[in-house]
């Protein structure tokens, strides 16, 4: 797998992999695909091992299964469907299955893919503009048909940044810290709607 590194911005960007559109097109191999791009939080080449975090928010899902990472939707949905139909064998080769600390306590998961903690957040992108991200351009229909509102449409259209999900409860333990437009922290109801999904992942090269 060949990394090219390009720096617009305060973080170097790297592309691997694509987000499969479904489109209802018959064969399946004619949904559209499109390229990711993804920041590179920290390490480098010459280390051989990188942290990236999705340059957009891919789509939008629940996170689902109340506040907890090791039982979510998005989890389940990231290291599944997501992994499997984004990357090629060679770029999951390159992927690396990592421990997850959980909010609280040492229980931890062991994930190829997930979503940055509010810990990591404010390591790597408090007070940066990277850390207010647009949506992946989307077919309307697609996001229609997944639900969306005329606000996301509106969103979308005026590439406007949308709300995105970290893997940390709140302090109260019913609600999930997310990270919203103007890219600062705030609280959402892990079963809200039209919250985007950045995914991080670390890479060996």
């Amino acid at each position: 797998m060949s990394i090219e590194i390009r720096s617009p911005s305060t973080f170097p960007t790297v592309s691997m992999g694509t987000f499969v559109v479904p489109n209802g097109a018959k064969p399946a191999d004619l949904n559209v695909r499109l390229p990711l791009e993804w920041y590179v939080l920290t390490g480098s080449p010459e280390s051989h091992k990188m942290l990236l975090l999705s340059r957009y928010a891919i789509d939008w899902e629940l996170f689902g299964g109340g506040v907890d990472w090791e039982g979510s939707y998005l989890r389940e949905w990231l290291n599944g469907t997501f992994y499997q139909e984004s990357f090629s064998d060679e770029e999951r080769g390159h992927i690396l299955a990592v421990d997850i600390p959980a909010a609280a306590g040492d229980k931890t998961t062991r994930d190829h893919i997930f979503l940055l903690s509010e810990q990591e957040w404010e390591q790597y992108l408090a007070g940066k503009p990277e850390s207010a991200a647009q949506m992946l351009l989307l077919d309307p229909n697609y996001a229609k048909g997944k639900g969306a509102d005329g606000l996301y449409l509106e969103y979308q259209a005026a590439e406007l940044p949308c709300w995105w999900w970290t893997r940390t409860p709140d302090v109260s333990g019913r609600e999930m810290r997310v990270v919203t437009g103007s890219g600062e922290l705030s609280e959402l109801h892990p079963d809200a709607d039209e919250v985007g999904v950045r995914p991080a992942m670390w890479i060996v090269i």
